[in-house]
């Protein structure tokens, strides 16, 4: 199941990373295995994904042209310079630093980065030549412009793609639309000469498995990449840390452990970046199948692999006539969920800083860059922190110091488990307060009852929330009463309109 689904997906995302095609199929290899050797998710997939690509895309195209030879080895280099770092983090036990971009920022470059993916497709949608531009508003206002030039053929094959693939996943979400849409565009871009028709097509796909090749290890190269190996790394850790540990919290059969995640996923880009791998991390549409058809060891993610080597055995002459068109449309359903519409209006409820920041990073990555408009994000959270609450300096020394017991504390109490939280409850702390409350439930035989102690919270923000939530849920499935005392007014008001509590 996710073999059919990663194969059409591998070469999408090869493609929105300026890379050809079977770069995508042999990053869904090597990386893979090894996750699957030093990872502690069964069900994490690694492999090629579209937030990924798109940053190595954004970085990368400003040193070199995309598809050529100069870029290819420059994205190769990402990925092996990326690995290192994550391992470095790991071996540091530095795992905490997946806190430091708080929910709002991640919420707000992920539905920029979408529209700026969608966008950067229409040119294929469309059958136009548009060129390069480091400004989005640029490419909308060239395809305004040359709205004439557009091909029809092109254009009614995207519009019939997108209808097909509607339908499908209205009917079951399961069914493999990518692998049906491919079948089929193949199939007609044959018998009716697509390319003869000015369809753009992939044209030649090279067979074969990845030969062994030391990346372009130069310090000129090293300089060129490294703002785009900061962005991937940290952006990254978030993605696939955060897939891994939403997944596990459904089953107790294991737990991740940050720190050899971090291990983990660089010891995967490493040992990629020799067998032309473009930068990997964790697929949440391929973990989620992964998850949902019972997969229950890493051995699942060996099975993935085998069919992807018989893929690029086997299948690259058929490729051939895929048309480019259809790979746009997939590309478009695979990034147009990550708009978060639903969360803007959530944190106008919930917290109105949070908003702030969130529409901040969302407005300065779309006008200006994807680095950028992160970087920006990151400074306006760490702003609202120093400037609300009443104990600013713990909430500092958690973010910077990664000092988690700070603030955080049980208390001993014969009747229920119960926690006090002295500050804030925020981005950089909710992760390990979430942790420690579950492994105190674990721990604890016949716990039926959870208090979290709220006298001296002075405030919560979305991310604490959003933990919170987890928490409740956790507590629900295993028949827990969850309760909240003590709380002001103000965190109160928070609680209500996140509806953890009735008003």
């Amino acid at each position: 199941m996710v073999a059919i689904l990663l194969v059409p997906q591998a070469i999408a995302y090869a493609y929105l990373a300026g890379m050809p095609p079977e770069y995508g199929l042999y990053t869904a290899l090597v990386p893979c295995i090894l996750y699957a050797i030093f990872g502690t998710s069964p069900h994490l997939a690694i492999g090629p994904v579209a937030v990924s690509a798109l940053l190595v895309m954004a970085g990368v195209s400003q040193v070199a042209e995309p598809f050529s030879e100069n870029y290819i080895g420059l994205v190769v280099l990402s990925g092996l310079l990326i690995g290192i770092l994550q391992l470095l983090l790991g071996i540091l036990r530095l795992g905490a630093l997946v806190n430091l971009l708080s929910y709002p920022v991640i919420t707000g470059f992920t539905s920029a980065a979408s529209i700026i993916v969608i966008v950067n497709q229409l040119k294929d949608v469309f059958g136009l030549q548009i060129p390069k531009s480091d400004f989005l508003f640029d490419t909308v206002i060239h395809i305004i412009n040359n709205i004439s030039a557009i091909h029809l053929p092109t254009l009614s094959l995207g519009v019939i793609t997108f209808i097909i693939i509607t339908v499908i996943k209205k009917i079951n979400k399961r069914i493999p639309y990518g692998l049906i849409v491919v079948s089929v565009g193949i199939s007609l871009s044959y018998l009716l000469d697509f390319d003869g028709l000015g369809i753009a097509i992939i044209e030649t796909v090279p067979s074969g498995l990845p030969s062994f090749s030391l990346p372009l290890l130069t310090l000129d190269n090293i300089i060129a990449v490294l703002p785009t190996v900061l962005l991937v790394s940290l952006i990254g850790i978030i993605e696939a840390v955060g897939i891994a540990k939403a997944i596990s919290s459904k089953h107790e059969y294991y737990t991740i452990d940050t720190n050899q995640e971090l291990r983990a996923l660089g010891i995967s880009k490493i040992g990629g970046s020799f067998f032309n791998s473009i930068p990997s991390s964790g697929s949440f549409s391929r973990s989620a199948l992964m998850n949902e058809s019972g997969a229950r060891s890493s051995i699942a993610s060996l099975i993935t692999v085998l069919f992807v080597v018989l893929a690029l055995l086997f299948l690259t002459p058929l490729l051939y006539f895929l048309p480019k068109v259809i790979l746009a449309v997939i590309i478009i359903f695979a990034v147009k969920n990550l708009f978060e519409y639903a969360l803007a209006k959530s944190f106008y409820k919930t917290n109105r800083l949070d908003l702030i920041v969130m529409i901040s990073t969302f407005i300065i990555t779309l006008l200006v860059s994807i680095p950028i408009g992160v970087l920006v994000g990151f400074i306006i959270s760490i702003l609202v922190v120093l400037m609300s609450g009443k104990n600013k300096i713990r909430s500092m020394k958690r973010l910077f110091l990664f000092r988690d017991t700070d603030g955080i504390e049980t208390l001993e109490h014969h009747e229920d488990l119960r926690f006090a939280i002295d500050g804030q409850l925020n981005f950089g702390n909710c992760e390990y307060f979430k942790n420690c409350v579950k492994q105190k439930i674990i721990s604890t035989d016949d716990c039926d009852k959870v208090c979290i102690d709220l006298s001296c919270t002075d405030d919560i923000d979305s991310s604490g929330l959003k933990c919170i939530k987890s928490l409740v849920e956790y507590a629900n499935r295993e028949n827990i009463t969850f309760n909240f005392i003590n709380c002001n007014e103000k965190v109160k008001s928070r609680l209500q309109r996140g509806r953890m509590i009735n008003k």
